[in-house]
């Protein structure tokens, strides 16, 4: 989850997600308290599949307050069909430029919301299908470089928690090390980032020595952050980032899509 700098006031105020059918797991997002057994910061997205023009759209139930305008299936890295939906097409443009080709498969959709005055800009949740869906709040479209910025942020998620590499579920137990959402497996980008940057589950730094007041959240956050810091240029503020960005740097699946993106962005 990525929120507005200007308009977030707190890490309470993004989504909550409530639910209809088939669960999938949504990125940065509040719960209630019904659903104890997941992570203060994961929401159970309960994604259903539904259709709209002849395209199956993966429809997410929000909480109240939050209101879902329109949505289009990717494939093969493209939207499928036209896109009629004005919100839709000025968010898959913004989508275009960041997303890079060699990960565009791990996008199934975009989704546009209206998230009204907290603050939400983006989040990503994953698939009930494989993948992730990206969702984007429509008041931010205007501001490209924070569309774009948040794209990047989330980008980041996909990359270090994918199935592949982490699971939300930890009740049996977790073979790697255990962040606030779930697991990082032994080994993981995100595992080793955790080890070294919150040994211990707690941050090793100030929130003024971060990329933000943001990364001080959680560790997939801080790692989020920092991705985004790092790919989008911004002023190294301490050597607690430039270390973290030293060790993106060395990655060799996060560093040369670090490069695609900025070579995209133009």
């Amino acid at each position: 989850m990525r929120t507005n700098g200007i308009r977030w006031t707190s890490v309470s105020a993004v989504l909550a997600l409530v639910g209809v059918a088939v669960g999938a797991v949504a990125v940065g997002v509040s719960v209630s308290a019904s659903q104890s057994t997941i992570a203060p910061d994961i929401g159970d997205a309960r994604v259903s599949l539904g259709t709209q023009s002849a395209r199956v759209i993966e429809q997410v139930s929000y909480r109240d307050g939050v209101e879902r305008i329109a949505d289009v299936v990717i494939k093969n890295g493209s939207p499928v069909g036209e896109i009629d939906d004005p919100d839709v097409a000025a968010a898959w443009k913004i989508v275009d430029s960041v997303w890079p080709a060699s990960l565009r498969a791990e996008l199934k959709q975009v989704s546009v919301i209206d998230e009204g005055p907290r603050g939400l800009v983006g989040v990503v949740h994953r698939s009930s299908t494989g993948g992730w869906i990206l969702s984007v709040d429509r008041v931010d479209l205007p501001d490209r470089r924070l569309v774009q910025e948040t794209i990047i942020h989330e980008i980041a998620h996909v990359v270090t928690l994918g199935p592949d590499v982490f699971s939300f579920d930890t009740e049996a137990g977790c073979n790697g090390v255990t962040i606030t959402v779930g697991c990082a497996f032994s080994g993981s980008l995100m595992a080793r980032y955790a080890e070294r940057f919150w040994p211990g589950g707690a941050v090793d730094a100030p929130p003024s020595a971060l990329a933000d007041v943001y990364a001080a959240s959680a560790p997939h956050e801080d790692l989020a952050e920092t991705f985004t810091a790092w790919v989008a240029g911004w002023p190294v503020v301490s050597a607690d980032v430039a270390s973290r960005i030293e060790m993106l740097s060395a990655d060799p699946e996060i560093a040369p899509l670090a490069a695609e993106i900025r070579d995209g962005m133009g």
